[in-house]
């Protein structure tokens, strides 16, 4: 056989085997129809529903210190950060005008204590003329106007010592607010806690006469809260207790834990956006979170394990061909039936935002459509705004 009828025979069969994959490719492909698609399997995994917000960290407890006397700072014993008991010397306003105050109030009572001894005196004085005089009236040694002079001057008496009885009162009170002022002088701390601002120096001048000036911030760095704001669509969620978990930014790789402790019905309006203030609570024992610190936060408000689930993507696919003339109840999806999609409408549960529950409609190991093949690359990957409502 020559050479040339060789090379006729080894492309003919070349050509034929490859016509022969052609024929082959062309119909598994026709007969599969899934090269037009992109599909998920129906898996059994846990489902954990998220509330996201956002929010600020503050103490728990946190106390403005002022003071309501006015005067000079004369002595600060207290700095940035330091740790103080309930009682510890903050700091010292200078007293010596308070205590002149004091000195004066004191001696204001001694004279009014002074003046009300004279008026009993002179009280008792009248009593025994007016006693003496009625007597000698009863006799008709005294004439009536004598009797009408003596029971005048005990009347008079009498009144001048329920006088000094107040002046006593009174001067009592004002030692009492002069022994106060002077102790204000003396700025100590109401609670357990940190230095968390200073807003004085030495020999500056406070001023309490229309408001309490602060002097310090002093808050318990140990309790910590996250003051969030839930909008409105995701409140009915939240319920006490639940577990929370947030990062800040300080500590990116650190999560920290802390519970649901209060939710207030007070409504914030923000442009129109109605959110609602709630508060959860974390233990600080390394003091890591300080206050002021941005919290992005996850409240777990449900979860399901082994759970049937599907991507969120397969909601979203929309075929024009073989849509169902019937509509039935549920969620509809499309499902992988001998090589077809079929519309099928299932019942769903919880959703984390990348997969959702599927309570009926569906068995393990299904197949799905997630996209079709011409969709851009992330078309079918989770959504990037709002979740899908459950």
């Amino acid at each position: 056989m020559s050479g040339y009828s060789k090379k006729l025979i080894i492309a003919g069969v070349g050509a034929a085997l490859i016509i022969v994959i052609i024929l082959f490719y062309l119909f598994f492909t026709g007969k599969n129809g899934n090269s037009n698609y992109k599909t998920a399997k129906v898996v059994v995994a846990d489902v954990t529903k998220e509330v996201l917000a956002t929010g600020t960290i503050n103490p728990v407890v946190s106390v403005l210190v002022g003071t309501s006397v006015s005067g000079t700072i004369k002595k600060i014993y207290a700095d940035f950060n330091s740790e103080v008991k309930a009682g510890e010397l903050l700091a010292q306003i200078d007293p010596e005008s308070f205590k002149a105050q004091f000195l004066q109030a004191e001696a204001n009572l001694s004279s009014a204590k002074a003046s009300l001894l004279k008026a009993e005196i002179a009280l008792k004085d009248a009593e025994r003329t007016l006693k003496r005089t009625k007597l000698l009236f009863k006799d008709g040694l005294v004439a009536e106007t004598d009797m009408d002079t003596a029971q005048s001057s005990f009347d008079a008496a009498r009144v001048s010592f329920k006088s000094a009885e107040a002046q006593v009162k009174q001067a009592e009170s004002a030692l009492t607010v002069a022994k106060v002022n002077l102790d204000n002088t003396t700025i100590r701390s109401p609670i357990n806690g940190t230095v968390i601002t200073r807003n004085i120096e030495s020999g500056q001048t406070v001023a309490a006469s229309m408001s309490t000036p602060t002097l310090f911030v002093i808050g318990d760095l140990g309790k910590m809260q996250v003051d969030t704001y839930i909008s409105e669509a995701d409140i009915g969620a939240v319920k006490m207790d639940d577990t929370a978990s947030f990062r800040v930014d300080a500590f990116p790789q650190q999560a920290f834990e802390g519970k649901v402790a209060k939710i207030y019905y007070s409504p914030i309006n923000q442009q129109n956006v109605i959110s609602y203030n709630t508060i959860i609570k974390v233990d600080n024992p390394k003091r890591l979170l300080r206050p002021g610190m941005t919290a992005n936060v996850s409240i777990i408000v449900d979860s399901k394990k082994g759970a049937l689930t599907i991507p969120n993507s397969a909601f979203r696919v929309k075929l024009k061909n073989n849509e169902p003339e019937k509509k039935e109840k549920g969620k509809r999806i499309w499902v992988m039936e001998n090589g077809r999609p079929v519309s099928r409408a299932i019942e769903i549960g919880i959703s984390d935002g990348r997969v959702t529950e599927v309570i009926s409609g569906l068995k393990e190991g299904e197949i799905v459509l997630t996209a079709e093949a011409g969709e851009k690359k992330g078309a079918s990957g989770p959504p990037s705004g709002p979740r899908m409502p459950m």
